[in-house]
């Protein structure tokens, strides 16, 4: 009988042993290498070159994370339904994946999203555009890549029959080229570098609001996809991927510098200053009827740039700090939001957290809106300006930076105080604060835009001056070349750039100015216009 259970025993060792071994992380070595399998023709993420080799981002993303590893591997490049297929039949270690429902069944996902796909429309030039938006696919005959997030949404919804299904979409593209007509929807940096590639110089993109992919690895072995995801974390904290990513993502864009808060409100405070200089040429080449209002609205200007009158300050929301800046728009100092809210009185202080908080965490109204600003009165003592006693300001907080998740990095304030013999005056034109205080002029047209040149904000005399709703121009994300019909290909050489136009039978003048940090890098445009 003691020998039934020994065999027993035996047998119970051995099953918990097999069982620990295949729960535990697989050993890879020279002679079993990790494999990595990816799509052959997602540009420029992998692809194969001419040559037939691996080539694009994430190819080069693997060998850095692999080295980081010490990890041995292969790269296989395949169609991507083949890449699922080996990687759910065990001939795959690792391999990328859209970070949805779509995919799960064929491995484990991620923590970490790689790169975050956005959607365009490729068309010939002179075609109007119809799709704008993902609801427009319903009635729309469009080209699509087979198992793409687009294929993937149309089917679900039912509009399958609408969907012209290609595998090889470099041949789908130079054929809407070469016929010029057609529409094609895929990836935005996909469709670039194609159009870029094969020269097809015929076609334009549109962006089409629908929602983004997400591409994160995907394997069965749950222990490497965490090594690679804290190996990530690490290769992102110490900007080792920002050379990819200039390289294969971004090659037009400026080589990042320093963060961009630093140095950002001295341009501002520069273009300030060059908007009162442009007013004051104006006024004293005008006759002898104008100049007294045009020396007036000199001083307007020159009043706000004045001590005490206009006050500047930023919030790191990665850092969760404050920094207030002097009147030369210089960074004087950095305070801790529990020290930097101590001049606010408890209610105030909570009033502008909270406000700070929706714009950071990008909370919608009831429409469904997402704002890109607050405007608040509250009172507050500046000792950096020598008040140690409550005065009345006037807040407005603005979204200035964004991370490449599009999520809110620096809330910029621009604070104006309201003296109690002005305020009776100022109440009404204090209420309608948009913006920054060069905005208060009622002579000018002021005019911001992002550093894609997309518009960002605009006071009510620009909206007069270009015969335009200017609400209406900034939800369609209006560009600086079509309101002011120039062709800059990089925004730097809009700056300083003068120009006249004509609107409803009258001529309008104006300037643009580049804002730019400390290491000359765009992160805006500012266009006044008279």
């Amino acid at each position: 009988m003691s020998r039934f259970w020994i065999i027993i025993l035996c047998f119970t060792l051995l099953a918990a042993n097999v069982s620990a071994q295949s729960d535990s992380a697989r050993a890879y070595s020279a002679e079993k290498p990790l494999v990595f399998e990816d799509s052959e023709s997602i540009w420029p993420y992998s692809y194969l070159n001419e040559k037939g080799e691996p080539e694009g981002y994430c190819i080069d993303l693997i060998r850095l994370l692999m080295q980081k590893l010490d990890i041995p591997y292969v790269v296989r490049l395949k169609s991507h339904q083949e890449v699922l297929q080996d990687l759910k039949e065990g001939k795959a270690d690792l391999a990328m994946g859209l970070g949805d429902f779509y995919e799960k069944k064929y491995g484990y996902y991620g923590r970490t999203t790689i790169t975050l796909l956005t959607q365009s429309v490729a068309t010939p030039k002179g075609q109007k555009v119809a799709i704008k938006s993902f609801s427009d696919l319903k009635s729309q005959l469009v080209t699509v890549k087979d198992s793409s997030l687009c294929h993937h949404l149309m089917v679900d919804y039912g509009w399958g029959d609408h969907a012209i299904v290609r595998r090889d979409m470099a041949a789908a593209i130079q054929e809407i080229s070469d016929k010029g007509e057609g529409q094609i929807v895929w990836n935005t940096l996909t469709l670039k570098w194609l159009i870029s590639h094969y020269h097809l110089d015929n076609l334009s993109l549109t962006s089409v609001n629908m929602p983004h992919g997400e591409t994160k690895f995907m394997s069965p072995d749950q222990h490497l996809l965490d090594l690679i995801d804290k190996a990530y974390a690490e290769l992102s904290a110490t900007e080792q991927l920002l050379p990819l990513e200039q390289k294969w993502l971004y090659p037009d864009r400026v080589e990042p510098g320093r963060p961009l808060w630093e140095w950002y409100v001295a341009g501002f405070a520069l273009l300030i200053l060059a908007l009162a200089l442009y007013i004051f040429i104006r006024a004293w080449k005008k006759n002898s009827r104008t100049t007294a209002a045009n020396q007036e609205m000199s001083t307007q200007v020159n009043t706000i740039t004045a001590s005490d009158k206009i006050r500047f300050w930023a919030y790191l929301a990665r850092k969760h700090e404050f920094v207030w800046y002097d009147h030369n728009g210089q960074p004087s100092a950095t305070y801790s939001a529990e020290d930097f809210m101590k001049r606010y009185s408890k209610d105030d202080a909570t009033r502008l957290t909270a406000a700070i908080e929706r714009l950071v965490t990008q909370q919608k109204d009831e429409r469904g809106h997402e704002d890109e600003e607050e405007t608040l009165e509250l009172r507050a003592m500046d000792p950096e300006c020598g008040d140690h006693e409550l005065h009345d300001f006037v807040i407005v907080l603005t979204i200035l930076a964004r991370n490449r998740h599009k999520k809110p990095t620096v809330i910029f304030a621009a604070k104006r105080e309201i003296t109690k013999e002005h305020q009776l005056k100022l109440i009404n034109a204090e209420r309608s604060l948009r913006y920054l205080s060069a905005f208060y002029s009622d002579e000018s047209g002021n005019m911001l835009f992002n550093a894609d040149g997309v518009l960002l904000n605009a006071n009510s005399k620009a909206s007069e001056l270009l015969a335009c709703d200017i609400d209406k121009m900034v939800k369609k994300h209006a560009h600086v070349n079509d309101l002011f019909h120039t062709t800059f290909t990089r925004l730097e050489d809009a700056d300083g750039y003068r120009g006249t136009m004509t609107v409803e039978s009258r001529t309008v003048d104006f300037q643009m100015r580049a804002v730019c940090n400390d290491d000359k890098q765009l992160i805006g445009l500012f266009v006044f216009c008279v």
